[in-house]
């Protein structure tokens, strides 16, 4: 069963404020966004948000809650700190 925060992972943050959640991407988008940014830390030995947001060609702001969904998933995990930003690695 798929429940609010997994629709929207910063709902605790914006309180249900009608301006971001009408901004909160689709799931299908969420899906697809968040399956390119795992296999980026996948395919790479270690790489940080700031890098997969170069790759795809698209802001930090539009991939952080996708790493946000991966790291509570327990799919990736932080490992050290490169231009102060964390190194993410696949488990």
């Amino acid at each position: 069963m798929i429940d609010k925060q997994d629709l929207d992972i910063c709902q605790n943050r914006h309180r249900d404020n009608a301006e971001s959640i009408a901004v909160n991407p689709a799931i299908a988008v969420k899906f697809t966004d968040r399956s390119i940014v795992y296999d980026i830390i996948q395919a790479s030995k270690g790489v940080t948000s700031k890098e997969i947001a170069r790759q795809m060609e698209r802001r930090l702001n539009c991939i952080s809650g996708r790493i946000s969904e991966l790291k509570r998933a327990g799919l990736v995990h932080v490992v050290g700190r490169r231009n102060y930003c964390g190194i993410l690695y696949a488990k």
